[in-house]
């Protein structure tokens, strides 16, 4: 089934599943990690990955990295630190800042949710020709930009 959307000039544009192919790529990547003994959602791996890159990094400064929103993200961090993934430190001279740590269990855990992740990569992939995948990629990139140019536009009119 394909949906279009028609705009004044009467070009047509395709209506494209991406909330349901976040959806369900989520839930794909939460089942192969559930499979390996990992009970680590993608939003968790994307937390220690970043985590891995930027030691030692603010929770507001993380939030902008991971795309989530604060309190979002303050509940995955609570949960990531009961599993002892992650450590929080709050600011002795700042009360609202505190500073978010991988441990080294969440380094070694993310060591192997990296491998499922490959894994998983693999079996997504097959029967994609790379061409597509480049293309897919490179057409994203431009939508992420045109959103980004959108938000400051919007930013503006509101002013």
């Amino acid at each position: 089934m394909q949906y279009t959307l028609m705009l004044q000039d009467k070009s047509t544009y395709p209506r494209l599943p991406i909330s349901q192919l976040r959806k369900t790529m989520a839930q794909s990547v939460d089942r192969a990690f559930a499979s390996q003994g990992y009970p680590v959602t993608m939003e968790q791996e994307l937390v220690l990955r970043n985590l891995r890159n930027c030691s030692d990094i603010s929770q507001t400064d993380l939030a902008a990295l991971t795309g989530q929103d604060r309190n979002n993200l303050s509940r995955t961090v609570a949960i990531m630190e009961k599993k002892g993934l992650v450590s929080k430190e709050n600011s002795e001279t700042d009360k609202r800042y505190c500073k978010i740590s991988i441990t080294p269990e969440g380094e070694k855990v993310h060591d192997r949710l990296w491998q499922i992740l490959e894994e998983w990569r693999f079996h997504l992939f097959t029967d994609i020709p790379v061409e597509d995948l480049l293309k897919f990629k490179d057409t994203s990139e431009k939508l992420i930009a045109n959103m980004d140019r959108m938000g400051k536009h919007f930013s503006k009119s509101r002013s």
